[in-house]
């Protein structure tokens, strides 16, 4: 048998382990996050346009007119005219009804119903659009690691909103109510704003690889951050009083600025008792805090925008000077708003902004928490690379 020579074997040895050593990966295999983005950013318009059709509800005063809760049966509308007139007389029985609407005929009740049928279709729509697309990306295999916990709480949290849809309309149908609870309406404007903020961070983190987050994460500024934290905060604080002032239909009380009908401070501003109902039910008070708060948070906004300045991320001061931009022209739109007694399109335009406000504080926290080291400024507010 021929034998072979020590110094083949050790140069196959050195051979074989140079090769696999080639083989070896030198980085993370990226992650297709492109299937979750799409289904993240199509349940993000729908919860967009759900808000926008749940303002218009609001602002028409239609969100009583359907008496009953069947998310699937009352997808279809009323079909037949003995439908309609079944319809109408269950909303005869409201007191919104008998103490506001009594002249009210069949084609004027029909104008509510369309607003809050499609407001509810919409919400049913955007679950079955959730569930039908995670269900499609798990037979895909397109969900990637430690992204299912995230997809499912979106789920939790819309599925929240229904049930707090009907908990709110509930309040409007009891005694001699004519309009919801406005602590209801308040608490359902949040939740739908802290799931619009959740689908942004989401798609904002799917826009960059993990490996990427990482290193972006050992450059972040924690002043900024916490900066931009209160910044959500405070928008959230601003759209609950808001709430708050559509549900006391409070809006139009005050047509003049900036006294508030020739006072700084209304003077039936705590007339209700006891004293702390006022907070929650006084139109006068709740306008007064409206106000307020709308100035606190761009006098906020503007100093956050001065200290943001010194960043060394251009994404982080772009995204400060958009959001800062933005709360002035909301507050400008706010005094018109106020001015004109609330057109419903204006109204509607005041909403839609605040929405925009808090997607642009999402973003500062996310440019802030994971800076964009690039020095390349053509790649937009969100300062990242396809995922």
């Amino acid at each position: 048998m021929p034998q072979r020579k020590i110094f083949e074997d050790v140069n196959s040895l050195t051979d074989s382990g140079q090769t696999a050593g080639r083989r070896r990966p030198t980085r993370l295999a990226p992650v297709d996050f492109g299937p979750v983005r799409a289904l993240l950013s199509v349940v993000l318009l729908l919860v967009l346009l759900v808000v926008l059709v749940g303002g218009m509800t609001r602002h028409t005063d239609s969100g009583l007119s359907i008496t009953e809760w069947r998310p699937i049966s009352n997808i279809l509308p009323p079909l037949s005219v003995d439908d309609w007139n079944e319809a109408f007389a269950s909303y005869q029985q409201t007191a919104e009804f008998r103490l506001q609407n009594s002249n009210m005929g069949l084609d004027d009740f029909k104008q509510l119903f369309w607003w809050e049928w499609a407001h509810r279709l919409l919400g049913v729509l955007t679950g079955v659009v959730w569930a039908a697309g995670f269900a499609t990306l798990l037979v895909w295999r397109k969900v990637p690691a430690g992204w299912h916990t995230r997809i499912l709480l979106v789920g939790g949290l819309g599925a929240l909103q229904g049930i707090v849809g009907w908990w709110m309309v509930s309040s409007g149908l009891v005694a001699d109510r004519v309009d919801v609870a406005g602590y209801r309406l308040a608490v359902h404007l949040l939740l739908a704003l802290a799931l619009i903020g959740l689908l942004v961070w989401y798609i904002m983190r799917s826009r960059r690889q993990p490996s990427e987050l990482l290193q972006a994460r050992r450059s972040r500024d924690n002043s900024i951050t916490n900066w931009s934290m209160v910044g959500v905060g405070l928008i959230l604080l601003q759209s609950a009083i808001g709430a708050l002032l559509a549900g006391a239909d409070g809006g139009a009380a005050f047509p003049t600025w900036p006294l508030m009908n020739g006072e700084v401070f209304p003077s039936d501003g705590f007339d209700l008792q006891p004293i702390t109902t006022n907070f929650l039910e006084n139109p006068s008070l709740l306008h007064f805090n409206h106000r307020l708060s709308g100035y606190l948070l761009a006098a906020f906004v503007t100093v956050f925008w001065w200290r943001s300045r010194r960043s060394p991320h251009w994404s982080v001061r772009a995204a400060v000077t958009w959001l800062t931009v933005l709360v002035w022209c909301q507050v400008v739109v706010g005094i018109v708003t106020a001015l004109l007694a609330v057109p419903v399109w204006l109204a509607m335009i005041h909403q839609l902004m605040a929405v925009a406000l808090l997607v642009l504080a999402v973003g500062a926290v996310f440019h802030a928490s994971y800076p964009d080291t690039s020095i390349r400024r053509g790649r937009g507010l969100t300062g990242t690379s396809p995922g």
